[in-house]
């Protein structure tokens, strides 16, 4: 049986919810207790995942058996929502992005080191398998980066395609929160910024006019150089 040492709650139980309660369920000493969102309609979401819905945030911070918050609400209230988790004391994980500005991330930094907590962004993408397969095989020296194989790379060129897919089907109509930097893009940024830290923009273009299959897709294309 795994230590289950660390109670976690999710704030937002929408369309990403259910992967982040079964990500977490592989990871030794955590266990989802409980989930907080706006919508009435998701209590039976979490109990059918034998989680305690909180229909109140505060009522959430409050419990003291809670220990960690994961914060999976629409980027434009991620920063008060993590303000609020660690004025209460909570580690918080954050989803991507992070906080609309970076001065809300530096303030959220300086509370959670004044408060001895964690603050972790969830940049899931930079972390699959095919990226992390890579990077092993790239070295840094005196005028950019060497891949073992290919030799010399000049830049990179990022593409992603982000539409919405529930049930295997397409979602209508569905837009990204924010526009493609806040979904896609910071995807490809930090897939990038993983293989290679030592890069400079070059060019970015993010594009959330391309419709297909009925479906709004978000594209974002960055090219970089290397310092």
């Amino acid at each position: 049986m795994k230590d289950e040492k660390y109670q976690v709650a999710i704030v937002g139980a929408g369309h990403i919810f259910p992967h982040h309660v079964a990500a977490i369920k592989q990871v030794s000493g955590f266990r989802v207790v409980g989930a907080h969102d706006l919508d009435i309609n998701k209590l039976a979401r979490a109990e059918s995942l034998g989680l305690k819905f909180f229909p109140h945030l505060d009522e959430m911070l409050r419990d003291s058996k809670i220990d960690v918050v994961v914060v999976a609400v629409p980027p434009a209230h991620h920063f008060e929502v993590a303000l609020k988790a660690l004025l209460a004391g909570k580690h918080v994980l954050l989803e991507k992005p992070p906080t609309e500005t970076l001065e809300q991330f530096d303030a959220l930094a300086a509370l959670a080191k004044e408060k001895g907590r964690l603050l972790i962004t969830a940049l899931h993408a930079a972390f699959g398998l095919e990226v992390l397969g890579f990077k092993p095989e790239l070295e840094i020296r005196e005028g950019g980066a060497y891949h073992k194989k290919y030799g010399r790379l000049v830049g990179i060129e990022s593409e992603f395609s982000d539409p919405y897919i529930v049930n295997h089907l397409l979602v209508s109509g569905s837009e990204s929160l924010g526009g493609s930097w806040f979904d896609g893009g910071i995807n490809a940024l930090s897939v990038i910024y993983q293989i290679v830290p030592e890069v400079v923009v070059k060019e970015a273009e993010f594009d959330t006019s391309i419709s297909s299959r009925d479906c709004r897709e978000v594209k974002a294309k960055v090219s970089f150089g290397f310092l």
